[in-house]
């Protein structure tokens, strides 16, 4: 409290530079008055603290902080804790996964896709407390920014520089910001929680020395990504689905169990029946096929249909795998766009400012405005770099022969926040 008394005739120095020439534009007081000695020894005094703070009053409110006793931070328990290394902790407790050789396929396939979609939570879960727990030191350092915008604009208001209105500006940017980080330290411990259970952490000790195991921020994207031929790949999907394969047996089986060409004649007729189908509008009724023969062979019929189910499971799965790959470059390029392009220019263009505001060319707020967007370009790095390491987990769950997740991601904003305008 008292080193904020001893930097206050800063602040007023610094909220009211006209001082001296409003002094010296009225009539002047008997030098044995005691308030304007008083005065001007506290204007002295003001100007040999502004010396100081070079950066004015950015430097005033961190001098301030600086003296204030500083908070514990824990420090990081070892090597960080690895997606592969959460992958081999979690798996400990689920020995059903392994065991001997399954006795029949069916049994291998369903063996496999629970081991699939073991793993894939478990780095989904470690991927998101990564992001949320980044997520909330960077909305911690963007509440500290309004923090410091409203109490400037308190400051300014008290010294008679700012109207009341541009004051709730701030404290409404600071009260955004801080329900903003209220929710982030939600989203943390709720991933944070997430990832505890897929490891089997039981006290709370363990969850809460999870946090500082974590890495600060996911791997980089890869610079470029292979460019393989589409349709190579889709085959390649297509071949790793062990129940797409066992479909085709079936089918196979099915077909192959019928008198030679019947089942060209059922696609014969088939195809007349769909000819009679109107060109200019929808039909009244179902084409129907008027050769009975070939509709009272039920195994006919059933061949017929597990041939069209299997042509329509593997054009799925073509589709998804051009889909998830599609995804995949998309999301790479959107990291690599906020990652390696805006946020350097947007803290490019923070130094910027910075020098500016030394030199006395841009205002506190600008500099304060400058801040708030780099943060904000670092936020939406994070989610773009996120959104990447997901869509390429869900590339390799389906080469792996999995489920198709896809997974819903959105485009980050290097815009997103807020900033104070009008100052």
């Amino acid at each position: 409290m008292n080193a904020m008394k001893r930097a206050w005739p800063a602040v007023v120095a610094l909220a009211v530079p006209w001082w001296p020439a409003w002094a010296q534009t009225h009539t002047p007081t008997p030098p044995d008055n005691p308030a304007l000695s008083e005065a001007r020894q506290q204007w002295r005094e003001a100007n040999e603290r502004v010396g100081e703070f070079p950066r004015g009053h950015i430097d005033l409110l961190k001098w301030e902080q600086r003296n204030l006793p500083p908070a514990a931070t824990p420090a990081r328990p070892g090597p960080a804790l690895t997606a592969d290394e959460a992958v081999r902790r979690a798996l400990r407790l689920r020995p059903e996964l392994f065991g001997a050789a399954p006795a029949n396929p069916v049994q291998a396939r369903e063996r496999h896709l629970a081991l699939l979609a073991h793993i894939t939570r478990v780095r989904q879960a470690w991927q998101d407390a990564v992001l949320a727990a980044q997520a909330l030191a960077l909305q911690q350092a963007r509440s500290e920014v309004a923090d410091s915008g409203a109490e400037l604009g308190r400051r300014m208001v008290q010294a008679g520089n700012w109207s009341q209105a541009r004051l709730l500006r701030e404290q409404v940017t600071q009260a955004r910001e801080g329900l903003a980080l209220v929710q982030a330290r939600q989203a943390e411990r709720g991933a944070r929680e997430r990832l505890a259970r897929e490891l089997g952490l039981t006290s709370a000790s363990e969850v809460a020395a999870l946090a500082p195991q974590l890495p600060a921020e996911l791997p980089e994207p890869p610079a470029t990504l292979d460019t393989p031929d589409i349709d190579t790949i889709a085959s390649r999907v297509v071949a790793a689905d062990a129940a797409l394969a066992q479909q085709r047996l079936d089918t196979g089986r099915q077909v192959g169990a019928l008198p030679g060409g019947l089942l060209e004649q059922l696609a014969r007729a088939r195809e007349g029946a769909v000819a009679t189908l109107p060109s200019d509008g929808l039909p009244a009724s179902a084409p129907v096929i008027t050769d009975t023969r070939l509709t009272r062979e039920h195994a006919l019929g059933e061949a017929a249909e597990a041939q069209a189910a299997l042509v329509r499971a593997e054009t799925e799965r073509r589709s998804q795998a051009r889909e998830a790959w599609g995804r995949l470059q998309d999301q790479h390029a959107l990291a690599r766009q906020t990652g390696t392009l805006m946020l350097p220019l947007v803290t490019a263009q923070e130094q910027e400012t910075l020098l500016r505001y030394n030199g006395m060319l841009q205002s506190t707020w600008e500099l304060l405005d400058a801040t708030r967007e780099r943060l904000a370009a670092a936020t939406a790095a994070a989610q773009a770099r996120h959104a990447y390491w997901t869509a390429w987990l869900d590339w390799q769950l389906l080469l792996a022969g999995g489920p198709y997740r896809a997974t819903a991601t959105d485009a980050p904003s290097a815009s997103a926040g807020t900033a104070s305008e009008d100052h």
